[in-house]
């Protein structure tokens, strides 16, 4: 690394940092998910499933990357929330699918407004042009970071996850 792309990355670094620190200042850097007894991990998992439907916690566990004993703590404080529930699956017993509640989608619902109310603060303090130039960079990124991973979107990557597992419990039957 040079020095220059050094200087830009701590540059970046402390100008996110600077920008969280304002944004908590506003009250606009958290979605207050205390106030729904959720945490960034139970939120995380709680939108997976929303955008998935129902899964298994196999599934579940590749899609967020997360270890089972985990992912199985996540899944029993969500369940005791009213947020998610587990049932078997039909076609196997042994299997245990995780789905939303009404209240679960409810709540997630809420969450995903609040998270679009701060996002239109935060463009809204941009004038037109400044808009347009953070979604071509954003988009820039987006694009070398789906490049790297050689997929066209984050529905193709979960997707292929899914089709993964899917073969592998297949095969073992």
């Amino acid at each position: 690394m040079n020095e220059k792309n050094k200087n830009v990355e701590d540059k970046f670094g402390l100008l996110v940092g600077e920008m969280a620190f304002w944004l908590l200042r506003k009250n606009l850097g958290s979605m207050d998910l205390t106030d729904k007894g959720l945490t960034e991990g139970q939120f995380t998992t709680s939108m997976v499933i929303r955008f998935f439907g129902s899964l298994t916690m196999t599934e579940l566990s590749h899609i967020l990357s997360v270890a089972m004993p985990t992912l199985t703590g996540i899944t029993d404080r969500l369940v005791k929330l009213g947020i998610v529930e587990r049932t078997r699956d039909e076609t196997d017993r042994r299997v245990v699918r995780v789905s939303l509640t009404d209240q679960g989608e409810k709540v997630i619902k809420e969450m995903h407004e609040k998270k679009h109310a701060h996002m239109k603060l935060l463009i809204g303090m941009l004038n037109e042009t400044e808009q347009q130039e953070l979604l071509r960079i954003t988009q820039i990124m987006v694009q070398r970071l789906r490049e790297e991973a050689n997929k066209t979107s984050v529905e193709e990557y979960f997707n292929d996850i899914v089709s993964m597992h899917q073969k592998l419990c297949c095969e073992k039957k």
